[in-house]
């Protein structure tokens, strides 16, 4: 039986930042002029007011530096603001400035948290805000989606990006990101397939176990089956292969509730396990 998840994935090409935001969040506003976007809980108006989240991408002029503590300490010193506390933590695997704050406005008191961090000529800001009386709920539920942040670098000639500090791999074409395993480099083989290589296996004349993510459409949208029938070719592609015994093949949904399928040898199942746990495909709410 599939499990409920904690947390929906949500993605937007403006701010370039993917995040899992708990379930009952819901895209409410983007701007393609400030490449930002806006989630929110409370978009029923008899529902309790709850959460709003905001993310942002911000290009900055050339040789700028310390962008994201300059955001940071401006947003703090706002009227109404007041700092309770400012630290250093990774956001994606990259330090960024984290910061919370109490908020007094027309719309009463709220908590705050926020987190800035500069890459490059990027700048980017997710501000996360909620009613005061409700930061026993929405303090963790921040703190949790912050963890699961991710910077999508991708441009137009940069359709692919790989993180080497945190091993965060991104692909453009076939829109996912994925964590990968120290050591595993990827190889794009075609737009349509990227495998990955990992380090060689001891007493194998130098083996690579490898791991490969393939992007395929189905011919024909009409038929209800049209996953299935993709996965059962799939299969056989690989069992014409040469060298390959099919071991396993099962079903499950990632952890935003998109469907999948794995099929595996003895040599790909923990590079397997450990990128299906990570994996975020980019059915995103623009383009």
């Amino acid at each position: 039986m599939s499990k409920q998840p904690d947390g929906i994935h949500f993605f937007s090409w403006q701010s370039r930042i993917s995040l899992l935001l708990p379930v009952g969040f819901e895209e409410f506003q983007e701007d393609e002029s400030t490449h930002s976007v806006i989630y929110a809980d409370d978009l029923d108006a008899e529902d309790e007011p709850g959460a709003r989240i905001l993310t942002r991408c911000t290009r900055l002029f050339p040789g700028q530096q310390e962008a994201d503590l300059q955001l940071a300490e401006q947003t703090a010193a706002l009227p109404g603001h007041r700092l309770v506390q400012r630290e250093v933590l990774p956001l994606a695997g990259i330090p960024a400035i984290y910061q919370q704050l109490t908020i007094k406005d027309e719309q009463g008191e709220q908590i705050a948290l926020d987190a800035c961090v500069q890459v490059d000529d990027l700048l980017f800001s997710i501000n996360c805000r909620a009613p005061a009386h409700r930061a026993e709920t929405y303090l963790p539920q921040f703190q949790q989606l912050l963890k699961s942040a991710r910077l999508i670098l991708l441009s137009e000639d940069r359709p692919a990006s790989l993180d080497p500090d945190s091993g965060l791999l991104a692909h453009h074409h076939l829109r996912l990101s994925a964590w990968l395993p120290d050591g595993w480099m990827p190889i794009e083989e075609k737009p349509e397939v990227l495998r990955f290589y990992g380090p060689a296996t001891p007493g194998m004349s130098g083996y690579q176990p490898t791991f490969s993510i393939t992007l395929a459409e189905p011919e024909d949208y009409s038929s209800n089956d049209w996953m299935q029938e993709l996965v059962d070719e799939r299969l056989e592609q690989l069992q014409d292969s040469a060298d390959y015994r099919l071991l396993e093949h099962r079903s499950l949904q990632l952890p935003d509730l998109m469907p999948a399928a794995t099929a595996g040898n003895r040599m790909m199942t923990t590079i397997s396990n450990y990128c299906r746990s990570s994996l975020r495909v980019a059915t995103g709410i623009s383009t």
